[in-house]
């Protein structure tokens, strides 16, 4: 068959095909994979804790990075350049779900740990300041362990529950070091 009449055969089925295409407007159409528009959006206790865990990240970097200028203990330098790293690397991740999910995380502090932060500020490097270091981490850690066992107990996303359940074990462990920093002052 010569190339016009393998044109004239294609042009002849086209009209078939059209008719069998459930989109009459673009036929094409019916073969693009379309958008799925999300079926669930997060809950507001989900939502909460994703607000939560990201304020806890924020206080968690900002006090620590004032240890690292203020703390006189070396071991207490080494807690504070932990939670860096560790706050850091959990604020992306909590960062990368939000935005699978268009949540939307603060940019802020709540008042409670900004006043924490305020303190910090005001108060004399060294002894001073490492006391009130430690006791602002381990209510810090305690309030944040007590918000991710909410969100295993009771939280409807899988994702953010399971990041809850990762997080966890390392947010008690950071309460401990506070804790043990804390009672060698």
């Amino acid at each position: 068959m010569n190339s016009l009449a393998r044109m004239g055969f294609a042009l002849a089925l086209l009209p078939a095909v059209a008719a069998c295409t459930p989109n009459r407007v673009n036929p094409m159409a019916a073969t693009i994979p379309q958008p799925v528009p999300p079926t669930a959006s997060v809950s507001a206790a989900d939502t909460q804790f994703a607000i939560q865990a990201a304020q806890s990240d924020m206080f968690e970097v900002q006090s620590s990075q004032m240890a690292l200028q203020k703390a006189r203990n070396p071991a207490i330098r080494q807690y504070a350049q932990r939670m860096i790293d560790y706050h850091t690397m959990t604020t992306r991740q909590l960062q990368q779900l939000a935005a699978a999910k268009s949540m939307n995380l603060p940019m802020a502090l709540e008042p409670q740990q900004q006043q924490v932060l305020a303190n910090l500020e005001s108060a004399s490097p060294g002894a001073s300041f490492e006391r009130q270091y430690l006791a602002g981490q381990v209510s810090g850690h305690e309030a944040a362990a007590g918000t991710f066992q909410s969100e295993i107990a009771s939280g409807l996303d899988p994702e953010l529950k399971a990041f809850a359940q990762q997080g966890l074990p390392e947010i008690e462990r950071h309460l401990a070091d506070a804790r043990r920093l804390r009672g060698r002052r």
